[in-house]
């Protein structure tokens, strides 16, 4: 076991060679994240105390939640602020609680005497640790945070660094609330004030992060799948694990296979003669509608290519929650049925047991980091109760009973805890809508859904077959009691993607898209979490279908027909990796491209970092969005009278205020009227005017003699300057 802990002095090495300066503030934020894990480590225990490892891994997001959650809703009342003096506070708090108060020093005792567990725990640290390091390397070679979405992120997690209490300003309409779920740039911006890291490198480490967290989650949730399934062959634990690892956070799907791989293979034998385009890692992404053109275009997300994009987005980062929310599941399911086996009485109708809470407690940061997941994972919840009671109360009346007063408890008190966002939360969007339908009775659609769906399909429809061809012999309500919990937790989840599929292409939330998307958002939001699901299944099924027994020859058979259609998803990153043209590390500095595009704005942005405390406002000038409109607010934080235009109309469902704003600007830098610019400034409460290139740009009738009657220059270098607005 001793020996096992070289591993760590190892990974340190490794890190140095790799990553060079980022080495201290990669290993500062493992430790932390460590830290975090270690303290809540005994809550775990107890949770988990089913899995072979406890649901070790799971411990840094439990304790991350249960930490960033107290904090959101004292700053939210305005009793603690969020300051980093107040995050040391919160975890001398945990250690004091969960350690010595609820006796958690006995378990850490208990513990160490299980070297079996303790050589999990190191192997999955070590596991932790390495991913972190390599993603971080990779994310070394392109650091820039700089196109897409990249400067919308960054503005959220500058803005809330900034932020005293909940909820954070709206950096792109001063004067504002933010509109919009940011929970999780919140929990970075937590660990970069618990780091002191600055927000520059930690950007980078948090895209590290979230890769390290899918791949180690869903390779703890699925190796405790086939663990709890009774196979104790260390070799298929980690190979499931590793398969739907795998899968998650580097898959794609036949869509590379057959673009990248097969046509131009038949083209270059004469056998295709259609046009060959260069194959692009977004392609399979937005293939539904783009190849060929038609008037219902959609974005079919999966995880990979979010990781390899390196946006800060919301749908990615709540991927961990998912996970946690998902073992969490499993933990819940595989105590039940085994009171259920032991003839225990089911727990008071007000009870709530430690799995539950844990979910109340992450349903509503699920909706604050992606509100489409709240939804999604309160119906995987109650389909799971559902199937839970049925099992416990023999298909009657009174499951049906139960699930709706417990699934009620649960969204009671998960609404209860999510009020205070609530309260500053427009719904911008424009309700349920039926799809057009049409699209279903499209030769050319159907194609393209097996080719985005076909390897997930493929296993579980191998699921069904091979699990239930005779289980489902006799009564049907002997089925599920005849299934393992393992078993029984993948057929739940395989009927959650398919509903989840299939309402996808009936419903939609009608948004401000263009009529040729109209339904792209909520394609885009829905499918990320089936592909979520599916791949924690397909590693499950892989080695559940394998290990059947049959003969040698049908196993060599089924065994290299699974591996081919595993190989065939995991061809994307061959092609995706490449395509952002990684050169050589650069490290982990996000910000030190403007010293190359906009040397002068970069030193401007620099001294507002260093030299503006607090929040005060900052005119710049109005752009679109994905474009370098709005640098100075990205990356300071500071708050600008509009920033996107087209983002914001997305996140405020109306374009008459960002309309009004837009020429509000343009008067301040264009205007001849000096009252009316001061009234302006003062409106908004400007502090300062920025005036850099893209402001000579975007205004060409740029009045710069005004500014000097409008307060001082307190930052000059060359062309680009900030003014100091006069009290």
């Amino acid at each position: 076991m001793y020996l096992n802990l070289l591993l760590f002095p190892a990974l340190g090495s490794l890190a140095y060679l790799l990553l060079r300066a980022d080495m201290l503030p990669t290993i500062i934020w493992w430790l932390s994240l460590f830290l975090i894990g270690l303290i809540f480590l005994p809550v775990t225990e107890k949770i988990f105390s089913r899995f072979f490892d406890k649901g070790y891994l799971f411990s840094k997001i439990i304790g991350l939640v249960i930490l960033t959650f107290i904090l959101w809703i004292l700053s939210s009342l305005r009793i603690l602020p969020f300051y980093r003096i107040s995050i040391f506070v919160l975890l001398v708090l945990a250690i004091g609680v969960i350690w010595f108060a609820l006796k958690g020093h006995r378990q850490g005792k208990e513990l160490l005497k299980e070297k079996k567990l303790l050589n999990a725990f190191i192997y999955e640290e070590a596991l932790f640790f390495l991913v972190l390091i390599l993603f971080a390397f990779y994310r070394g070679q392109m650091p820039d945070i700089h196109g897409v979405e990249k400067f919308m992120d960054f503005a959220f997690l500058n803005n809330l660094l900034r932020t005293k209490f909940m909820p954070p300003i709206d950096m792109w309409q001063a004067g504002k609330t933010a509109n919009y779920y940011y929970y999780g740039q919140y929990l970075f911006a937590f660990l970069t004030k618990l780091t002191g890291i600055s927000s520059k490198i930690t950007y980078n480490l948090a895209m590290a992060t979230l890769f390290t967290f899918g791949f180690s989650l869903t390779f703890s949730l699925t190796a405790n799948l086939v663990y709890l399934s009774g196979k104790r062959k260390a070799f298929l634990i980690i190979l499931a694990g590793l398969i739907s690892a795998f899968l998650l956070t580097l898959g794609g799907n036949f869509h590379t296979f057959v673009y990248a791989v097969a046509f131009p293979f038949l083209k270059n034998v004469g056998l295709y003669h259609g046009e060959i385009k260069t194959y692009f890692y977004t392609d399979p992404r937005s293939y539904i509608g783009t190849n060929p053109p038609t008037n219902d275009k959609l974005i079919t997300e999966y995880p990979s290519y979010s990781y390899i994009l390196g946006d800060l987005h919301a749908q990615i980062i709540d991927v961990f929650f998912v996970l946690t929310f998902l073992g969490l599941l499993l933990a819940f399911l595989a105590r039940l049925i085994e009171e259920i086996k032991n003839k225990k009485p089911p727990d008071r109708w007000f009870s709530m047991p430690i799995e539950i809470i844990m979910m109340v407690l992450l349903l509503p940061v699920m909706w604050m980091t992606n509100t489409w997941d709240y939804p999604i994972y309160f119906i995987v919840f109650v389909i799971f109760l559902l199937g839970i009671n049925l099992i416990r109360y023999n298909f009657s009346n009174r499951a049906l009973l139960f699930t709706l007063i417990n699934s009620g408890k649960v969204l009671i008190l998960s609404l209860l805890l999510l009020t205070p966002f609530l309260i500053n939360f427009t719904n911008p969007t424009q309700g349920i809508h039926f799809t057009r339908l049409s699209h279903l009775l499209s030769p050319l659609y159907l194609f393209q859904m097996f080719i985005i769906w076909g390897y997930q399909l493929f296993f579980v429809i191998l699921f069904f077959i091979f699990i239930f061809k005779n289980k489902f012999r006799g009564h049907y309500q002997k089925m599920f009691a005849k299934l393992s919990t393992p078993d029984l937790f993948i057929f739940l989840i395989c009927i959650c993607a398919l509903g989840l599929l299939i309402g996808s292409e009936v419903f939609y939330q009608k948004d401000v898209s263009a009529v040729d998307c109209y339904r792209a958002n909520t394609v885009w939001k829905v499918t990320l979490q089936v592909f979520v699901l599916f791949d924690i299944a397909v590693g499950y099924i892989a080695i559940r279908i394998f290990s059947i027994n049959r003969s040698k020859v049908k196993q060599k058979i089924l065994g290299l027909i699974i591996t081919m259609v595993i190989i065939l998803a995991m061809l994307y990153p061959f092609w995706a990796i490449k395509a952002p043209r990684i050169s050589k590390y650069k490290g982990l500095d996000g910000i030190v491209y403007l010293k190359e595009i906009y040397p002068d704005d970069y030193q401007a942005i620099l001294w507002l970092k260093e030299n503006i405390p607090n929040q005060p406002v900052i005119v710049e000038a109005v752009g679109e969005s994905y474009t370098d409109f709005a640098r100075v607010s990205a990356n300071t934080g500071l708050s600008t009278i509009l920033g996107w235009r087209v983002h914001e109309w997305y996140w405020r469902g109306s374009f008459d205020e960002i309309g009004k704003r837009t020429e509000e600007v343009k008067e301040i830098y264009e205007g001849n009227d000096l009252g009316k610019s001061q009234q302006l400034l003062a409106k908004y409460q400007v502090k300062f005017i920025f005036l850099g290139s893209l402001e000579q740009q975007a205004y060409p009738q740029l009045k710069e003699d005004k500014f000097l009657q409008l307060g001082k220059i307190v930052f000059s270098s060359n062309q680009t300057k900030i003014y100091q607005v006069s009290p």
